[in-house]
């Protein structure tokens, strides 16, 4: 992906917070962003969320997400789904599958 990975770092801030307005106010005038992934760890603003147990966040990123966007690793190779579920969160793990069942698959 050709962007500047430091346009995101207010994204991945807020989202380390658990600043959902923040983060929305920054998706809102980059919409993109939801794709970006954080230039060190190469998580997307979902799987930060996620490990981070922002359930929250999590539950809008997913809304605002495609079925491919949830298919997304990180550098460990780990999806937002296989973050919840090692993290025994079931209401994350059943908010990413209503949203796409494939993703089981991916696990």
């Amino acid at each position: 992906m050709g962007y500047d990975k430091s346009l995101y770092k207010p994204l991945f801030d807020a989202v380390w917070r658990g600043d959902w307005n923040e983060a929305k106010e920054f998706h809102t005038l980059h919409p993109d962003a939801i794709r970006a992934r954080h230039s060190y760890s190469n998580k997307t603003a979902l799987c930060m969320a996620t490990d981070l147990e922002h359930e929250h966040i999590v539950e809008v990123l997913v809304q605002l997400m495609s079925e491919e966007d949830l298919e997304i690793r990180d550098n460990n190779g780990w999806t937002a789904l296989a973050l919840a579920a090692s993290r025994g969160n079931i209401k994350m793990v059943e908010c990413m599958v209503r949203k796409s069942k494939k993703i089981i698959d991916l696990c």
